[in-house]
């Protein structure tokens, strides 16, 4: 399935979400007992109080969708596949010749939470073969897999999963007053649109008064677009938007969690600002007078921007547990954003595939007045394993 060039990064998506509010001032405001009234539409912020987005919970599902499915096409059912997304039909297993690649508290945590869910989907380090081995970069290959995935499998995936898995690590004491609790484990992710048909049901919305994601007013127009124009899997061009999305705006973040969670920051043109001695550049005396000027790569003088809490909920995809992003919270513009009775939320939900790879959805719930649409706009394939750099992700998934 394809998708619209929005795909480059979430900030032509935070574009888009802020035509929305700018429209919507003209919407009549919010009148007595409208969802505007107390904490607002998404309900009190707080570590383990996740948002209340327009589109509802489902019930949880039982464990065990896919389990029969072949999502590689090799042979081997997904329940018994040491290789869920990467061709192994030998299941010949990953073998060990160093040291455990990654930060040392993610693979604890991964080892300790598959003892405490043995019968999970996810598999660590020693339950995977030798073509998605975690000991060398063939985990990367599980990552390509995803990204190269349609829509529909995409979700599928994140249903076969079906648990949250481990938390990333980067903190023992992730909710203290310091603003940057531990050494903190940096996610190399690209952003990624969902498909076409769901890229259009935000215009189709707008278009509607505000009523109808699904009104199909741009449809036929999408429909006219070129391949180039609409195509989730990338031509050239496309693709240097994209990854120029990910270099320059969403693959800075860096995790403070423990077993059971804590809390994300992003940093803008991680290109830049994830270089060796950036730090050590912001903390001395040009740093701060630049801070001054650039605070989206400086706050708090720590480099960081945003400051989102993660912990364990429930997906609005499918009801069962998954790691939970909330970016409300200090410094969130443009994460979240509200002008009057007209905002939005970025959210996002993680699931672990193997140890330090995550499948992330990325969803918008847009509110104008008494309307609202929850949109998954697309995933960020996060890899907390090493991780890679920018690039290295880029060659080996591209």
């Amino acid at each position: 399935m394809g998708g619209f060039t929005l795909r480059g990064g979430r900030r032509a998506l935070v574009v888009a979400a802020s035509a929305v509010v700018s429209m919507g001032l003209a919407v009549a405001p919010a009148q007595a007992g409208s969802i505007w009234d107390g904490y607002g539409p998404w309900g009190p912020y707080g570590f383990g109080k996740q948002p209340v987005l327009g589109e509802s919970i489902p019930p949880g599902e039982p464990l065990g969708k896919y389990d029969n499915a072949d999502f590689d096409g090799d042979g081997v059912r997904n329940i018994a596949d040491n290789c869920l997304l990467v061709p192994n039909s030998d299941q010949a297993p990953a073998v060990r010749r160093g040291n455990a690649i990654g930060p040392r508290d993610m693979l604890r945590l991964a080892a300790d939470w598959k003892v405490d869910n043995p019968q999970a989907r996810f598999r660590t380090d020693a339950e995977l073969g030798a073509a998605c081995s975690g000991y060398d970069k063939n985990y990367l290959r599980t990552t390509r897999a995803l990204i190269h995935a349609s829509d529909q499998r995409k979700i599928e995936i994140f249903e076969f999963l079906g648990q949250s898995g481990p938390m990333f690590g980067g903190s023992p004491a992730p909710m203290s007053s310091d603003p940057a609790p531990g050494p903190g484990n940096l996610a190399t992710s690209l952003p990624m649109c969902s498909s076409k048909e769901k890229i259009a049901e935000l215009p189709n919305w707008i278009l509607s008064g505000f009523t109808d994601p699904g009104s199909g007013i741009i449809d036929p127009f999408v429909e006219l677009l070129p391949q180039q124009f609409t195509d989730c899997g990338g031509t050239g061009w496309i693709r240097a938007i994209e990854d120029s999305g990910m270099y320059w705006g969403w693959a800075g973040k860096r995790l403070y969690t423990n077993e059971d969670g804590g809390r994300i920051t992003n940093r803008f043109v991680a290109g830049l600002t994830e270089l060796p001695g950036f730090d050590e550049f912001a903390g001395g005396p040009l740093g701060k007078l630049i801070s001054q000027g650039l605070p989206m790569l400086f706050p708090a003088g720590t480099g960081q921007t945003f400051q989102g809490l993660i912990f364990r909920g429930k997906s609005y995809i499918d009801g069962n547990d998954a790691i939970v992003m909330d970016w409300r919270g200090p410094k969130a513009f443009p994460a979240n954003f509200e002008f009057g009775d007209n905002g939005y939320l970025i959210y996002d939900e993680c699931r672990a595939i193997q140890t330090g790879v995550y499948h992330c959805t990325a969803v918008v719930d847009a509110v104008v007045g008494e309307s609202r649409m929850t949109w998954q706009e697309g995933y960020m394939p996060w890899v907390i394993k090493g991780p890679p750099s920018i690039e290295e992700y880029l060659a080996a998934t591209r």
